[in-house]
């Protein structure tokens, strides 16, 4: 009974730090670029894992695949001395085939970052208490367009070109509401301390 009990409390000291550790609930969602033409499938995984290097977001070998062609980060993580001033934050890249365009791919970007809640020592990492994970809509845009811009002309957007009347269109870009993507969702407005 003595050996039962001692197992069971020594089970929970075990388990406790692991729970701490664990992210919240996972966000869902993504954002679609526009479609663009490109050489190869290889070629936009190749660059995808690249605009995430220079954006400070290393590329996992282990999670990352060309055989579902997805580029996944690590976690990187931003210590504070304070709670919830800390948080941790990784990016996940999809290419995709635009249906009916032979050569023309277009991606699909997830970045969702967690706020440390660990009030007693919030700059330790190993004790992090991890909040749900929330969407980063602009950082998610501005790695989609990243992308984009290593395969399109140096041109403005159809956006600009409406806004002051140009009168020609980007024969390059396919506007993603063109683009069946039934999994992309806005993310929600969020704004970071």
């Amino acid at each position: 009974m003595k050996n039962s009990s001692l197992a069971l409390v020594l089970s929970a000291l075990v388990l406790l730090p692991l729970a701490a550790c664990s992210g919240g609930g996972a966000a869902t969602g993504t954002a679609p670029s526009d479609g663009f033409p490109a050489p190869s499938k290889d070629f936009v995984f190749n660059v995808s894992a690249e605009v995430l290097r220079k954006q400070g977001l290393s590329p996992s070998m282990e999670e990352s695949s060309r055989q579902t062609w997805t580029v996944v980060t690590h976690w990187r993580n931003s210590p504070a001395p304070f709670s919830r001033q800390g948080y941790r934050e990784r990016a996940t890249v999809k290419i995709q085939d635009v249906p009916d365009r032979p050569g023309y791919y277009f991606t699909e970007t997830q970045v969702v970052r967690q706020q440390n809640d660990n009030i007693k020592d919030p700059s330790n990492m190993v004790v992090a208490d991890w909040s749900n994970e929330q969407r980063d809509g602009d950082r998610e845009l501005a790695i989609n367009r990243l992308i984009e811009m290593h395969f399109l002309p140096g041109e403005v957007s159809s956006e600009f070109r409406d806004r002051y009347g140009m009168p020609t269109q980007d024969p390059s870009r396919i506007n993603s509401g063109c683009i069946p993507c039934p999994e992309a969702t806005p993310a929600p407005e969020t704004r970071f301390p």
